[in-house]
């Protein structure tokens, strides 16, 4: 089976080291209680992809007492870029 690799060129790209978090979608909407207790105003980075996904892989580093979290393949909808690796700007999302 023959995977699609993700390139920078494709729309939903993000570059391994740009700095994410969860969006108020997610947060609000979506997020059982104790998950969204858990990854509230976390800022993880994208570590890469899987080979054949579009998803990328999250870091959240250990924050204080709540622990590190890798996630594998997080859907894109549900993120919020807080900062690009290329230029160190911060990036508004609104």
């Amino acid at each position: 089976m023959a995977y699609e690799k993700i390139t920078p060129e494709h729309p939903s790209y993000l570059a391994p080291g740009t700095e994410v978090k969860y969006n108020d979608r997610w947060i609000f909407e979506l997020a059982h209680p104790a998950e969204r207790r858990r990854m509230e105003g976390r800022v993880g980075a994208v570590t890469g992809y899987r080979q054949g996904s579009f998803d990328p892989n999250v870091l959240f580093p250990k924050d204080g007492r709540r622990k590190e979290v890798r996630i594998i393949g997080l859907d894109r909808q549900y993120l919020d870029v807080v900062r690009k690796p290329d230029d160190g700007g911060v990036v508004s999302n609104g």
